[in-house]
């Protein structure tokens, strides 16, 4: 936490010690996902839209605050360029952003490494759950089955949000995330029903084998899994409207680190798909449109605070 963002007023150092306080005495919540959450994701009319973070799963979970010692990367990305999402510290909604141009636009966020240790059965009964079998073999090669997991872990969340009209970003090109959802095409010129491809890519290359979630906050229970062929890519069917998230993880060995053996990057991608949708395609005008249990993985860190409790402290002062 940066002591320059508490302030020279009671106030503002009561806000960093609360926040402290809940870092140092916390206990980790349950979190699987984190993902990207703005107040709207089509924009009718051009204006700031709140973005809130949140950890937990099945789009059920707790908001996570601007911290800026947790962030790697908050950003915009519009057709005019990217512009970093500026904050305070215990700000929640973490961020406010204003697309400047119609079309699609990114949020993207990543995190720094935060630590947990898990037991070993826990670890590996959460290596199966996300797919990530091929973590076992690599265990046992090390010596290491029956002994706590030592592990690393960033999150690398994308938003997608549309204005009526054209000029946006080109959804099909990386952000540069450490680990990156990259759409095929916008999923914003998709009806229901639609097959939507995407890419998985980890520091810029295609990961073959990852397993990849789909569902809706409206149907959680309605999960897709499909794996990653050969080049990285993968198909989800959008089987009704709602708000979307597409989400993996991927881990890789350490070696030589004093504290961990493992890192592990979260991914998500998060968007919104209407009944019917209308979008032209760039350099086209357009006229105006209208427009939740899986066993629990305890990580101790910035993204698995009580934040609820903090914030309604914070606001009582």
């Amino acid at each position: 936490m940066d002591a320059s963002a508490c302030g020279g007023n009671r106030h503002g150092a009561f806000r960093c010690l609360v926040l402290a306080v809940g870092l140092l005495a916390s206990r980790a919540a349950p979190a699987h996902d984190f993902w990207i959450e703005p107040e709207r994701f089509r924009l009718e009319a051009p204006g700031p839209v709140a973005v809130t973070l949140r950890v937990g799963e099945r789009f059920k979970g707790e908001s996570v605050p601007y911290i800026d010692a947790w962030i790697e990367r908050f950003e915009s990305h519009d057709g005019a360029g990217v512009r970093a999402v500026a904050g305070q510290v215990g700000d929640d909604p973490a961020g406010h952003v204003t697309p400047r141009t119609p079309g699609s636009s990114w949020i993207a966020y990543q995190s720094r490494d935060d630590f947990v240790e898990l037991p070993p059965e826990k670890f590996r009964a959460y290596l199966e759950m996300e797919g990530m079998e091929y973590v076992l073999p690599l265990r046992a090669a090390r010596g290491q089955e029956d002994a706590p997991a030592r592990e690393y872990y960033a999150r690398c969340a994308k938003a997608l949000l549309h204005a009526p009209g054209a000029g946006g970003v080109e959804v099909e090109e990386p952000l540069g995330l450490t680990l990156e959802i990259v759409p095929e095409r916008d999923p914003y010129g998709l009806e229901v029903g639609a097959s939507f491809g995407v890419r998985l890519l980890y520091l810029g290359r295609p990961v073959p084998g990852l397993l990849v979630k789909a569902f809706t906050r409206e149907a959680p229970e309605r999960e897709e899994h499909q794996r990653t062929d050969a080049d990285g890519r993968v198909r989800v069917t959008l089987d009704r409207a709602g708000t979307w998230i597409v989400k993996t993880v991927h881990m890789v060995a350490l070696d030589g680190d004093t504290y961990g053996d493992w890192r592990s990057y979260w991914a998500s991608l998060t968007f919104a798909l209407p009944e019917r949708v209308s979008v032209q395609p760039r350099g086209v005008p357009s006229p105006r449109v209208s427009a939740r249990r899986s066993p629990s993985l305890t990580m101790r860190g910035h993204d698995s605070l009580p934040i609820s409790a903090v914030a309604n402290r914070m606001q009582k002062r």
